[in-house]
């Protein structure tokens, strides 16, 4: 189905199992227009005939001479205005207006994601106790920057270990110091 702008005339394929039996709104992406689409014409079927009668060619007419294309209304670019100075900027000691207030704000703003992500920072210092209670994983990170983060309530210190062979079986010996830190 060929659809064709009543405004300005732009031509548009779209599939007639589309619409609904009551039409529906179309846009034109060109100049915006809102028009209601009728569903085309459901097609009559063709009813091919038991005993078909003899064949006569068809009497063919002359070609009409084409039609002249339709005259759109021709294009009228809009006047181009001058800008003139107004009087109290031509007068003596006029300036531009200041950059100021756009400036304070791009600081405002720089200033105020600095603060955020010292926030940040140190909120995952302050409380990474905490943090590392609920995600576990984080503790290997806060091990690796050089704080302790003191989860487990136990402190192992001074430890060593080695492995031995008793009647035959191996053996793992740790020795060390285990602290409690919570009490």
């Amino acid at each position: 189905m060929i659809l064709t702008c009543p405004e300005c005339a732009t031509r548009y394929q779209a599939e007639a199992t589309k619409f609904q039996p009551s039409g529906r709104k179309v846009r034109c992406a060109r100049c915006g227009h809102l028009w209601h689409q009728d569903p085309p014409p459901p097609e009559a079927e063709t009813v091919i005939p038991e005993h078909r009668p003899q064949w006569t060619p068809p009497v063919v007419q002359p070609p009409a001479p084409p039609s002249p294309p339709a005259v759109r209304q021709s294009y009228v670019p809009a006047p181009v205005m001058t800008r003139e100075p107004p009087e109290a900027a031509a007068s003596f000691g006029a300036r531009a207006p200041s950059r100021w207030p756009m400036r304070l704000g791009v600081a405002g703003g720089w200033l105020l994601l600095i603060a955020a992500a010292a926030g940040l920072a140190w909120s995952l210092v302050a409380f990474r106790a905490q943090i590392a209670t609920l995600w576990p994983q984080s503790a290997s990170l806060y091990s690796a920057i050089g704080l302790k983060t003191g989860t487990a309530g136990l402190e192992i210190d001074s430890y060593s270990s080695r492995r031995t062979v008793e009647n035959g079986e191996p053996v793992l010996w740790v020795n060390g110091i285990v602290a409690n830190t919570t009490a």
